[in-house]
């Protein structure tokens, strides 16, 4: 025991620099026996060091889904009927360029009745209620269908549509005890 072990001791700097060459192994030993025995996580860095790489059941190229098309809030037709209408009452929807989103509320409100005004004089109507934020248009009472289908083919109207109503049935068993609640239905698109 004299011979390297005796002299391990004495010299510290030998042992010093065998330490160091042990931890260095020792260092290199884990790294291999972690890279052999550990179970791949699916997600590592690629050689350029900057992109995820994903298992093919979690990629993003397979895993989205593309984005379902939306439906135009424009309708195909200029007339548009819908279920339960009002008999004689429809919604007149106005084309965006007809007054300026820019203009004073009171501008526009007062364009837009102008023009309700005159297809209800030309078409013995008489306007209920005028839109001028959301959409641009209003609510008129007809005599007929005729008159309606009429105002839809004015270039200056997007569409024209019934006004209709939305029923909710009662609750329970007792259907004498509740009156079904009635709502103006005012459809954007079929």
């Amino acid at each position: 025991m004299t011979g390297c072990f005796a002299e391990e001791y004495t010299q510290e700097g030998v042992t010093m620099k065998r330490t160091e060459i042990h931890f260095a192994l020792l260092n290199i030993v884990a790294l291999a026996l972690t890279v052999l025995l550990v179970p791949k996580l699916g997600v590592a860095q690629s050689d350029l060091g900057d992109r995820i790489i994903y298992p093919p059941e979690f990629s993003p190229l397979t895993a989205s889904r593309p984005r379902k098309t939306q439906r135009s809030l424009v309708p195909s037709s200029k007339f548009i009927k819908v279920h339960n209408a009002i008999p004689h009452r429809y919604i007149v929807v106005l084309n965006d360029d007809v007054v300026s989103r820019d203009s004073p509320f009171d501008v526009r409100r007062a364009q837009i009745a102008a023009i309700a005004n005159s297809h209800a004089q030309a078409y013995l109507g008489k306007v209920g209620f005028v839109y001028e934020t959301a959409l641009k248009g209003y609510s008129i009472e007809l005599p007929n269908e005729a008159a309606a289908l009429a105002i839809s083919r004015k270039p200056e109207v997007k569409w024209v549509e019934e006004e209709g109503l939305l029923q909710w049935g009662s609750r329970g068993n007792h259907e004498e005890d509740f009156e079904p609640m009635r709502f103006r239905l005012i459809l954007l698109w079929d």
